[in-house]
């Protein structure tokens, strides 16, 4: 007889594959908004010095990071629905209670509304940068905790 952790095996690897690709996928968008921020600094000071004068144009940063978000977003809500998948076959509950759980389900939300509201108020540049870095930071924390 096969036991209920082996049976949800299958969504374990599709879980820790999609969460390995969110946070590379991620820390891509994260350093893009880090560089475009620091390059937006340099343009309102009018310093184009140092390895930043290399950079290209801010709304080609701009480009990558809405793209990484927007793939690592995806790849996030797989590894949200293969979890809870494996939730459910382990233990019959798609949530448990756990706070690596409510963590993951409040980061994945925070993200969802601030794509939402990026595309229905414009949130970019300056402001959508500062927001997006919250969104990481919170993401690596769930990260940090799933491993402690």
């Amino acid at each position: 007889r096969i036991g209920m952790a082996q049976r949800g095996n299958g969504y374990i690897y599709i879980h820790l594959t999609a969460m390995f690709l969110t946070l590379s996928v991620l820390s891509v968008g994260f350093l893009a908004a880090i560089l475009f921020l620091l390059a937006e600094r340099q343009i309102k000071l009018k310093r184009f010095e140092g390895w930043l004068a290399k950079l290209p144009p801010l709304e080609a940063i701009q480009l990558v990071h809405d793209r990484a978000l927007t793939a690592g977003f995806l790849f996030y809500t797989l590894s949200v629905l293969a979890g809870a998948g494996f939730a459910k076959v382990s233990s019959g509950h798609y949530l448990s209670g756990g706070t690596k759980q409510w963590l993951g389900v409040g980061s994945w939300l925070f993200f969802a509304l601030f794509i939402n509201l990026r595309n229905r108020l414009g949130l970019t540049g300056h402001k959508g940068m500062a927001v997006a870095l919250a969104g990481y930071a919170g993401l690596f924390l769930v990260f940090w905790v799933g491993f402690s």
